[in-house]
């Protein structure tokens, strides 16, 4: 069987590459945020309490 092992954990090694994306770079993130739609909200959001009903 250790051939097929090696093979197809060779085969899940280079299909990983594809769920996992690598971290944005702080370039990315700024433009990002410099092309997101204003946001004027600056007040807290209340949600009610729902332990106490």
């Amino acid at each position: 069987m250790r051939p097929f092992v090696t093979e197809h954990q060779a085969v899940g090694r280079e299909g990983a590459e594809r769920f996992f994306m690598p971290a944005p770079t702080q370039e990315a993130l700024d433009m990002l945020a410099a092309n997101a739609p204003g946001n004027t909200r600056t007040e807290a959001i209340r949600l009610p309490d729902y332990a106490a009903h």
